[in-house]
């Protein structure tokens, strides 16, 4: 946290639904948005982050949340992907969190998958990610990182749907 670039969004309140087992938070709740496959890996705004060749040939980004606060019922974490001088094309993937339990709790190894990656490789993408529970409530934070990849992927053809 505490990144401060303009690609940061604001962090608002969470509602909290945790039981009488969940002891109350030092503070506001909060997400951070990290990287890392087996567990969370603070990001810095700038940062290089590797790009993943997958099992299938495909590529992805290994992205975590690390959670400051109890998690509402019904709650989805959204996490999106594009680059920042196009804003195209735009990777989303929008699942249940699954928080392994702690303080904070965090939810690692989010294999975000880039279906074209040509069109991030070595560029400055906005990294974001909101987590909502059913009131409506909203986290948020993004980060802007540059994902890695040393071979050649080919020309970005953005002409085509995302």
């Amino acid at each position: 946290m505490g990144r401060g670039a303009p690609a940061r969004a604001a962090v608002a309140a969470l509602a909290l639904g945790c039981g009488a087992a969940c002891a109350a938070p030092a503070g506001p709740p909060a997400l951070e948005l990290g990287a890392g496959r087996a567990a969370f890996e603070a990001l810095a705004d700038g940062q290089d982050v590797p790009m993943v060749e997958g099992s299938q040939g495909g590529f992805h980004l290994w992205v975590s949340v690390r959670v400051e606060g109890a998690v509402g019922e019904g709650a989805e974490l959204t996490l999106e992907a594009s680059p920042l001088a196009t804003g195209r094309p735009r990777q989303t993937l929008r699942l249940p969190p699954r928080l392994e339990e702690g303080a904070p709790a965090e939810m690692a190894g989010i294999a975000l998958v880039l279906s074209r990656p040509e069109c991030f490789r070595d560029r400055e993408v906005l990294l974001e990610a909101e987590l909502a529970d059913a009131a409506g409530l909203r986290l948020r934070d993004a980060a802007v990182v540059v994902p890695r990849w040393p071979a050649d992927l080919g020309a970005c053809d953005r002409g085509g749907g995302d």
